[in-house]
């Protein structure tokens, strides 16, 4: 595994620790050096990113981030109650229910 280097914070004393970025595929763009300087770089908030590095998730739709170099593209999970194809599914019930007021009850 690889060692990451923490480096005192100027701020508070805090440690900080490099932070990569990768775009949607998985694919290493950039190494920044810490979650604020990132955030400098990309105008977006420091909250942002460490809610995205938390949850392994797409933040802002553009970017994923990891404290590891070894980043992998989680699996998306579908919800059965509303697959990809939910628009199909919705236009095919209007069609059943435009069809039930053809009959005279």
């Amino acid at each position: 595994m690889e060692h990451l280097f923490l480096r005192k914070s100027k701020k508070r004393g805090l440690t900080e620790k490099p932070l990569f970025e990768f775009d949607l595929q998985g694919n290493l763009i950039y190494k920044h050096a810490s979650v604020t300087v990132a955030a400098e770089n990309l105008f977006i908030s420091c909250d942002a990113i460490k809610s995205a590095v938390s949850r392994k998730s797409v933040c802002k739709g553009r970017w994923y981030f990891s404290y590891e170099s070894n980043f992998e593209v989680p699996l998306k999970i579908t919800n059965p109650l509303f697959p990809n194809n939910a628009a199909k599914l919705f236009t095919d019930l209007e069609d059943v229910f435009e069809d039930e007021q053809d009959y005279d009850w």
